[in-house]
C-alpha cells in the first residue's frame, strides 16, 4: 500500500539538484535519484513514481529527448513530466506534462510537482468514474492533497510577488505558471489604457473582470485583447494563505474546471487569428 507521494529526480549532481532534494523531502515526498537518463528508463522498469523532474543537460541525453522516449510508455500513464529547461513556460503535449524555466526556484518546482500530481488524479478519476484518492476514499492512504511549500512571504495577507511585461512572456505561459503551482491571488493585466483582472485560488481561475464585464466568457476577451497589445503588462499579488479572504469569495463567477477554459480560450484564439488571415 502506497503511502506517500513519489517523485524520480533526474539531474547531474549539482548545488541546485540538493536544494531541490531537500526542499521535496521537507514536504514529504519519496525521492529517488539518476544522474542519466539511461539509469532513470532502468528504474522505472521496476515501478513508477508519481512525477519525473528532469533537468534539460543530463551525462548521455538531453531531457526532451528523455521526455519524448517516455511519453506513448503506456505503463507511464498515470506518471507525470516536469522538464526543467529554458527560460519559458510550455506545455508538453500531455495530460499536463509541463517545462518550465531551468531557473525556476525549488519552491516552485515543489508547487508545480504538487499540481501536476493533483491535475493528473482528478482529470483519471474523471475519465474512469472512479473517485479520486485525493479525496481521501478507497484504501489509498495518502495525504489530502500532493504536499506544497507555503510561500515564504511575511505577515502581509497581501504581498505583490512579481510583475513584468508580456513582451516575451505570454499570457498562457504566465497563466501556467500559476495555475500549476497552485498560487492563490489576484493576477491585474495592463492592457493599454485599460486595466483586467483575473483571481485564482489554488491554481484555480476563480473570477475575471473586464470593461465593467465578469465571467468566463470576459477570460476570452482578455487573451485576445493581450494578444493585440502593444507594451501590455503584469502584477501578481500573492495571497498568504491558500483558500481566497471572504471579501473575495463573493466574486466567483467562474465554475468551469481551468483546463476546460483554456482550451476553449485556445480555440477562440486560433479562429480569431484565422479571421485575422482571412
Amino acid at each position: 500500500m502506497r503511502t506517500v507521494y513519489k517523485v524520480m529526480l533526474v539531474m547531474t549532481p549539482s548545488s541546485g539538484r540538493t536544494r531541490l532534494e531537500n526542499a521535496l523531502i521537507e514536504v514529504g515526498y519519496a525521492l529517488e535519484l539518476a544522474d542519466e537518463g539511461l539509469f532513470a528508463l532502468t528504474e522505472l522498469e521496476r515501478g513508477q513514481p508519481d512525477v519525473i523532474v528532469c533537468g534539460d543537460a543530463l551525462e548521455d541525453m538531453s531531457g526532451l529527448e528523455l521526455f519524448e522516449m517516455l511519453k506513448d510508455d503506456g505503463q507511464l500513464e498515470g506518471t507525470g513530466f516536469v522538464l526543467l529547461s529554458g527560460f519559458n513556460a510550455q506545455m508538453l503535449g500531455r495530460g499536463g506534462d509541463i517545462q518550465i524555466p531551468e531557473s525556476s526556484g525549488a519552491e516552485d518546482v515543489v508547487n508545480f510537482v504538487a499540481g501536476l500530481i493533483a491535475k493528473r488524479t482528478r482529470s483519471q478519476a474523471r475519465a474512469t468514474g472512479i473517485a479520486s484518492p485525493l479525496e481521501g476514499e478507497g484504501e489509498v492512504e495518502r495525504p489530502t492533497e500532493p504536499p506544497r511549500l507555503t510561500s515564504r512571504v511575511d505577515s502581509n495577507p497581501r504581498a505583490s510577488e512579481f510583475g513584468g511585461t508580456l513582451e516575451h512572456f505570454s499570457l498562457f505561459d504566465l497563466l501556467m505558471l500559476l495555475t500549476q503551482t497552485g498560487k492563490t491571488g489576484q493576477l491585474t493585466i495592463r492592457l493599454g489604457s485599460e486595466e483586467a483582472r483575473m483571481v485564482l485560488e489554488e491554481g484555480r481561475l476563480y473570477h475575471a473582470e473586464f470593461l465593467e464585464q465578469s465571467g468566463e466568457a470576459v477570460v476570452t476577451r482578455i487573451f485576445i485583447e493581450a494578444e493585440r497589445t502593444v507594451n501590455s503588462a503584469f502584477s501578481f499579488d500573492a495571497f498568504e494563505t491558500q483558500r481566497l479572504p471572504p471579501e473575495y469569495q463573493k466574486l466567483q463567477s467562474i465554475h468551469s474546471p481551468t483546463d476546460q477554459l483554456l482550451l476553449n480560450v485556445a480555440i477562440a484564439l486560433d479562429q480569431h487569428k484565422e479571421g485575422k488571415r482571412g
